[in-house]
């Protein structure tokens, strides 16, 4: 499996199981026995390499196995052609969808559908191809093995491979009638296998091999509409049992295709219903410390598979999520008190999705290696048709090789971040922002440097792009970047980067906002408040720490063209990855460390809170939430100091202050102190401050007008731009 990390495993029998590679449209493997291992994380040591215990019976080489040609001036001659692969339908049985594209003669799509027959006691994979219409001759090649090719007089249709201890059948049938090319030829092609080491980091380790195949290749004619076609595949011991096989095996009747089924309304009547699970009622839970909202937490059913990676509400006012292990469920959330929610499994069998967002009433998805779409193309409640959007970026197969966060940007356009920890510069786009248009078309890196990235989300008016990320070697602290063409955020990128630049990065754009690991340990998910249903924040952000269990309130400002802003934590004791707004204006979060979704209400009640600061000529405006005690605003009330982090190798976080002191921070002036006339805006001067740094302003001694403390006294505000 490591020669194909975007392989599709389908059961064709609890004992039996195919791989098939999306990348070069082959069934990489089959074998016998128990489904292989795919972890979706590495815990410690633990090898994250796909294993098969079976029995492998074939596969074939990494090679395309499609070929186009065609009759110019009685010559056969190659057409250069694109191929694409474009999704999974699960109604029937697992078909897999793709389509080749011969220059000029228009498109052919081809549906291949795998199943296990039983033909006298003997087991057959059948491959059936049903194709669209085809101006050009094709070639597919069935097989590739290391052994010879038998003759089989009296059986045009069948071909035998003598192998080492066994025979290799394959046998086509349906219409129109095919042809086999049969050889034995050298085989040289490179390899790039991956080893796994002891510490988990993946290498490519180029592998040559040279070795004789013989080769089948069955020959499909031009055709003017659809036509379907069975290739039949079984391991036998000897030519007589081949012969006595092909004899049953041939004459079988091939039904007739029908391409528009996986994508129609009509229903598949064997297919079970989608699994249904009832959990319990939202149970109130009251920290002390924050009496303005109302929190309420579910108990999320032991069915889910892994941490919840992504949110969002459908039209119908459900609620999708995404689960790491690669499930995703919808739910019907209770409206009233102590009533139970609902769930219904929508898909399953997904590599480790990293963001969920619904798009025009349809799910769309992240996961490690591909952007997909879930159609339910039947509404029987379960998606059948798994769409491939794209597959444009690099993928091995590596649990840390992550990819978070979706959202659309002004023109419409998907755009993803890809986590580029333990990249391997060979592999595209890793560590990079990716886009591209909803039908796949377009894609494009177009800001990289990212390590591990939480969420992306489109910010104000003009849908200006930013995302989270996740402190570690080459990122100081976790932060919030807005991604824009040609940014770099200083981690090293994969290829199409400089070589130079992954070695040693050296360009670095200042994040918007840096979110201090005192506030947050792993920057998750990200979402704006969109209307003033959560309190007196309309128009900032929200952003979930997965590990230290808190919610971070995040004001922005643009200032010489560039985006800053302040941090503030909001909510605590949370754990959340995944944050999404609900149509009723309640908060929702899930994925953190608890098996638990929160839906988290404002209360109503004043909240005495900075609200927002702003960078100026002379110093900040701070505003406040609530009309505050003019008699406490003074410069004694305030005090403002600031810091770095320090962009560089070490995993741990490290600071430094003016004088690139390690763990110190430089205190500034505050020189003169007022407030406005509604009491709303304390405007400072403050000497001493420099662009490039954190300005920690701490308002201890700031009162309200009917004397309370401030919810949080202290902004972290990251300083970019000093306007002028």
């Amino acid at each position: 499996m490591a020669l194909a990390a975007r392989s599709v495993q389908v059961p064709l029998d609890p004992d039996f199981h195919l791989a098939f590679d999306t990348e070069l449209l082959r069934v990489h493997t089959a074998w016998q026995g128990a489904a292989a291992s795919l972890p979706a994380q590495r815990r410690g040591l633990e090898r994250w390499l796909a294993t098969t215990t079976g029995t492998t019976l074939w596969g074939n080489p990494p090679v395309l196995p499609w070929r186009v040609t065609d009759l110019v001036e009685k010559r056969v001659v190659d057409v250069p052609f694109r191929h694409q692969f474009r999704g999974v339908s699960a109604k029937g049985g697992a078909s897999f969808l793709y389509e080749l594209a011969p220059r000029e003669n228009g498109l052919v799509h081809i549906h291949e559908s795998p199943r296990l027959d039983v033909v006298d006691g003997a087991v057959v994979v059948v491959r059936r191809f049903e194709l669209s219409a085809a101006e050009v001759w094709l070639e597919l090649l069935a097989h590739a093995d290391v052994g010879r090719i038998i003759d089989l007089p009296g059986a045009p249709a069948a071909v035998l491979i003598q192998r080492e201890t066994d025979v290799l059948l394959v046998a086509a049938r349906g219409r129109p009638v095919l042809t086999w090319q049969t050889s034995l030829a050298p085989a040289d092609y490179t390899v790039e296998r991956i080893s796994d080491d002891d510490d988990g980091s993946p290498q490519l380790v180029p592998q040559r091999v040279t070795r004789d195949e013989a080769r089948a290749h069955v020959v499909i004619p031009p055709h003017g509409g659809e036509i379907a076609f069975e290739l039949c595949t079984a391991i036998v011991r000897s030519r007589d049992e081949a012969e006595r096989l092909v004899s049953k095996l041939v004459p079988v009747r091939v039904a007739p295709a029908r391409m528009d089924f996986v994508t129609s309304a009509a229903r598949d009547t064997n297919a079970p219903p989608p699994l249904e699970i009832q959990s319990g009622a939202f149970v109130g839970v009251a920290p002390k410390d924050e009496p303005e909202f109302k929190r309420e937490r579910l108990m999320l059913p032991p069915q889910f598979a892994g941490a919840v990676t992504g949110m969002d509400f459908l039209p119908t006012g459900e609620l999708a999520v995404c689960t790491l292990g690669g499930d995703v469920w919808i739910a019907r959330l209770p409206g009233a008190a102590g009533a139970a929610s609902k769930w219904r499994r929508f898909a399953r069998g997904l590599r480790a999705p990293g963001a969920l967002k619904v798009v025009n009433g349809v799910i769309h998805l992240v996961q490690q290696g591909e952007l997909t779409r879930l159609v339910d193309t039947d509404g029987n409640g379960e998606a059948d048709l798994h769409e491939c959007v794209s597959q444009g970026w690099g993928f091995i197969g590596h649990p840390a090789h992550v990819a978070a966060g979706l959202a659309q940007d002004g023109d419409g356009a998907l755009v993803a971040a890809l986590g580029g920890w333990r990249g391997l510069r060979e592999v595209p786009f890793m560590g990079w922002a990716v886009r591209c248009a909803t039908n796949g078309a377009d894609f494009e890196g177009f800001a990289r440097g990212l390590r591990a990235p939480g969420g992306v989300v489109a910010f104000g008016a003009g849908r200006d792009l930013f995302a989270t990320d996740t402190r570690g070697a080459w990122a100081g602290a976790c932060k919030l970047v807005h991604l824009r063409e040609d940014a770099v955020f200083g981690f090293p990128s994969t290829t199409p980067a400089p070589e130079e630049e992954f070695k040693a990065p050296a360009q670095f754009d200042a994040p918007a906002a840096w979110l201090p690991h005192s506030l947050v340990k792993s920057a998750g998910g990200v979402v704006v408040i969109e209307d003033e249903r959560f309190g007196p924040w309309k128009g900032q952000l929200l952003v979930a720490d997965a590990d230290g269990g808190a919610v971070l309130r995040v004001a922005l400002e643009k200032v010489n063209g560039e985006w800053q802003g302040a941090v503030w934590p909001l909510l605590g004791k949370l754990g959340a990855r995944s944050l999404a707004f609900g149509p009723d204006g309640r908060l929702y979060a899930a994925g953190g460390s608890g098996a638990a979704l929160e839906q988290i209400e404002f209360a109503g009640r004043p909240v005495v809170e900075v609200k927002a600061v702003h960078a100026t000529v002379e110093g900040f405006d701070v505003v406040f939430t609530q009309p505050v005690d003019a008699a406490t605003i003074r410069a004694a009330s305030f005090s403002v100091r600031q810091f770095a982090c320090v962009q560089g190798p070490a995993e741990e976080p490290q600071t430094v202050d003016h004088d690139a002191r390690a763990g110190k921070t430089s205190t500034l002036k505050v020189t003169a102190a007022a407030v406005d006339a509604e009491g709303r805006v304390a405007r400072l001067a403050v000497e001493g401050r420099r662009p490039g740094f954190v300005t920690v302003i701490q308002a201890a001694g700031v009162r309200s007008a009917d004397g309370r403390k401030l919810r949080h006294d202290t902004t972290h505000f990251t300083l970019n731009q000093i306007p002028r």
